[in-house]
């Protein structure tokens, strides 16, 4: 079987829309949070200011940069694990059932 053909299997076809689909989810994700964040600087840069106690030079900006970089890594453990979890042994069983029909 070749490539064109493997394109052209209903089964991969759905596996690539899904793939995408969750990729696509993701990645809007992010760049909400990123847009969310960069309009906070931009708009109200005071809010980024606040500091998290009286005596603490920890203000609400580096807490919010590090818990965008947390949401960031969360996202692409997310990814990680759907791939390895459904996509992979999906991807797998279509290749097991290819293989299969072009031996018969």
């Amino acid at each position: 079987m070749n490539t064109e053909q493997l394109y052209n299997q209903p089964d991969f076809q759905h596996l690539i829309k899904r793939r995408r689909y969750v990729r696509s989810l993701l990645v809007c994700i992010a760049v909400l949070l990123y847009a969310a964040y960069f309009f906070i600087m931009a708009c109200a840069p005071e809010l980024m200011q606040v500091k998290l106690s009286a005596d603490s030079h920890l203000t609400s900006g580096i807490l919010l940069t590090v818990l965008i970089m947390v949401a960031m890594i969360v996202l692409s453990g997310i990814y990680s694990w759907w791939a390895d979890t459904y996509f992979d042994s999906q991807a797998q069983q279509l290749l097991t059932n290819i293989n299969g029909s072009v031996g018969e």
